[in-house]
């Protein structure tokens, strides 16, 4: 079992995503180390729409907290400047950023049967 709570949030943002993208029909790939605040990238193995040859590509930041400062539906989310400042620069693909709000208890992040 892993005893760091910020690598346990962290695979598990990961493990989240990746189930999400499988089930609408996109790969998930982990960058190991992230670079340039990318943490995975999603993409498509086949063409947006027909008649296309583009594929899907979006890079994606991850962050988790077990932290809740939601102002009414508003997140507030302090971000390093390194990463904000990367993830509103000029890029190839386009970036999001995913923030994780879990539960403080860990034994609460997952139930499965």
């Amino acid at each position: 079992m892993l005893r760091n709570p910020n690598r346990q949030k962290e695979e598990f943002s990961y493990a989240y995503i990746h189930a999400v993208a499988s089930h609408a029909g996109f790969f998930c790939e982990k960058r190991v180390p992230d670079i340039n605040s990318v943490d995975a990238t999603l993409r498509s193995d086949h063409p947006l729409m027909l008649g296309s040859s583009r594929h899907a590509e979006i890079d994606l930041q991850l962050k988790a907290t077990a932290i809740h400062d939601f102002e009414g539906e508003r997140l507030s989310f302090p971000l390093p400047i390194k990463n904000y400042n990367e993830l509103r620069g000029d890029r190839a693909a386009p970036i999001l950023l995913i923030v994780f709000v879990l539960p403080a208890d860990l034994s609460d992040w997952l139930e499965h049967s």
